[in-house]
């Protein structure tokens, strides 16, 4: 598998993260993917983002929220083996 999430995604964009940390299967400890660490600064942007983001959403009308969640739906459905196999590599299953 071998995933890299060294991005961190804040205010719809991926930022490139300042640690980056091994994600290792708890079953053989072969090296599963990577993601990304984010540091104050970039925890202090993501908490201004979505307290900005529930302000505007919280007066979305609930057939848009349903079409998101909607489209989530179908992005699992899409991608069910993919998902469902780095779910197992990080469970070391």
């Amino acid at each position: 598998m071998n995933s890299n999430f060294s991005k961190v995604f804040i205010n719809n964009k991926w930022v490139e993260a300042p640690t980056k940390l091994d994600i290792k299967s708890p079953y053989d400890g072969q090296l599963v993917g990577k993601v990304g660490i984010a540091n104050a600064e970039l925890m202090t942007q993501a908490i201004a983002a979505a307290d900005k983001a529930f302000a505007e959403m919280k007066h979305l009308p609930v057939y848009k929220i349903a079409d998101g969640l909607s489209k989530m739906k179908q992005y699992f459905i899409d991608n069910l083996e993919e998902v469902a196999k780095d779910l197992s590599d990080e469970a070391g299953k």
